[in-house]
């Protein structure tokens, strides 16, 4: 309403209805895409030609219809059939591939200068140099973007609670380890990792890794596959699971896959193509287990792989020397042996755990293990999310929580 009042109170000459009304929409349009990149990274380009077309179909035929269907019912459905043909236009509007532009999340000084920038454009005819306002906008539009470098991979776990998603990313791609959970009525994919890659600048996933069948880590996947363009899936599920129906590409882990981004390896080292004829083999058991690889520096990720996926880690002769290890199954005490962890020697352990969760991840006598080699513990419950650059300087680990603290973290979390 302020854009509109300011693109139009006070104007010595009124413009014809169509002027005005191009006039208010530009406005309208203008005003919001700041709040719109900043809060939700993007910005519907077809919503001025779905207004041009919604708004009169409401104004002049649907409302009028519905009020006299009071008196007249047939008039009522007649409006209800306009409403419902008008809904399924707008969301064949909405899938075209130009109907949304989409931005890393922008910078709060390149926000407040396009609004700026908005303020001079919508002067009135006569104020000098209107159409530099424009430039005001350039940051906006144009944002420097953060990138990885060649020969260089970074991990970022997302905070989702009690579950796990990883987001793996290289100089040219980016890949997904599981999706987190699901709720009642919602899931974590729409409600935290989606707008993550948004914000990130992550405009679409080379692949989506899904460990296994537990909601907690497969929960967000339908949501994620809907709102980010995805190349490919891999994935310990049944080969009966819902979830697989309108994947793109869906093939099972099985060991020995393995593949490179721009110097960095990936390798499946679990489970084994047998596995998926066992019937007694416990969903855990069927975990993705995924190891990532630069120069002498690696990550492995088990998923929730338990006693059993890691004997046969060690007994398959796989080199599971990991310079960061993320706890298996959120570090309860089925997983982690110590044979396992001894194994692997890592300088960090990640935990990917709820705060304050039901089960008491991760298990104390789990975490000495870690310590009994001298890791670093990380854990999303208390340093949200945990980013580790893998580089020519090895491995670099911050947490968001404490770079980013606010007066209300001051109450003390558990272990801290």
């Amino acid at each position: 309403m302020a854009a509109i009042l300011w693109a139009t109170f006070g104007r010595l000459a009124l413009p014809d209805r169509l002027r005005g009304w191009v006039a208010v929409q530009a406005a309208v349009t203008l005003a919001l895409a700041p709040a719109l990149f900043l809060l939700f990274q993007q910005v519907s380009l077809v919503s001025p030609f779905a207004n041009a077309i919604a708004i009169p179909l409401v104004s002049w035929l649907v409302t009028p219809l519905a009020l006299l269907g009071v008196i007249v019912p047939p008039l009522w459905h007649a409006a209800a059939w306009l409403m419902a043909g008008l809904g399924k236009g707008l969301v064949w509007a909405s899938t075209l591939p130009w109907a949304v532009a989409a931005q890393p999340a922008p910078e709060g000084w390149a926000v407040l200068l396009a609004v700026a920038g908005t303020v001079w454009l919508l002067l009135p005819r006569g104020f000098p140099l209107r159409v530099l306002g424009g430039l005001l906008w350039l940051p906006l539009v144009f944002p420097v973007r953060a990138s990885v470098a060649p020969d260089t991979f970074q991990a970022e776990i997302i905070d989702v609670g009690q579950g796990t998603a990883i987001l793996i990313r290289t100089a040219q791609h980016a890949l997904l380890y599981d999706t987190g959970a699901a709720f009642a009525d919602s899931d974590t994919g729409e409600r935290i990792i989606v707008p993550y890659l948004r914000a990130a600048g992550v405009v679409g996933l080379s692949g989506v890794i899904v460990s296994h069948d537990d909601s907690d880590h497969s929960g967000g996947l339908q949501s994620l596959l809907r709102d980010v363009p995805t190349d490919w899936l891999l994935h310990g599920l049944s080969a009966a699971n819902p979830l697989l129906m309108n994947a793109p590409a869906p093939r099972r882990c099985v060991r020995g896959q393995r593949w490179q981004w721009e110097g960095v390896r990936f390798e499946i080292l679990n489970p084994p193509v047998a596995a998926y004829a066992e019937s007694t083999r416990r969903d855990n058991d069927f975990s993705c287990v995924l190891k990532i690889s630069r120069g002498g520096h690696s990550l492995l990720i088990t998923g929730d792989a338990e006693r059993r996926g890691e004997l046969e880690l060690l007994e398959s002769g796989a080199d599971v020397a990991a310079t960061v290890l993320v706890a298996g199954h959120h570090g309860s005490r089925t997983s982690s042996l110590a044979e396992f962890v001894d194994q692997v020697r890592p300088r960090y352990g990640v935990f990917t755990v709820g705060y304050r969760n039901r089960f008491g991840h991760p298990h104390p006598q789990v975490t000495v293990r870690f310590r009994e080699q001298g890791a670093r513990i990380l854990r999303s419950d208390t340093g949200g999310l945990i980013r580790l650059t893998f580089g020519e300087a090895g491995v670099v680990a911050s947490e968001y929580r404490p770079s980013h603290r606010r007066y209300w973290h001051d109450m003390p979390l558990p272990h801290e």
